[in-house]
């Protein structure tokens, strides 16, 4: 048994059938898998507006204009 790659093609030699029809089926579900780096970044920006919000929030607890119930209670629905 062989297995070589170049670039994005995978060459299988010496298998069986249906180890190649396996090894198929392992991809597709792997590839289903991964996440796109849209996704990633999405995420990485909505974390980072949450946390601008929670700063925010902070911001105006320090100055005295919500209280610790009215900071805890916005944060938690922000981490929600």
């Amino acid at each position: 048994m062989r297995i070589g790659a170049a670039q994005s093609v995978i060459k299988l030699e010496g298998f069986k059938c249906s180890d190649v029809e396996q090894i198929g089926k392992i991809v597709t579900e792997r590839k289903q898998k991964i996440v796109s780096p849209d996704k990633v970044q999405n995420s990485i920006s909505n974390k980072l507006d949450i946390a601008e919000e929670i700063m925010k929030l902070k911001n105006l607890f320090d100055r005295g204009l919500l209280t610790q119930e009215e900071f805890n209670k916005a944060k938690k629905k922000l981490l929600d």
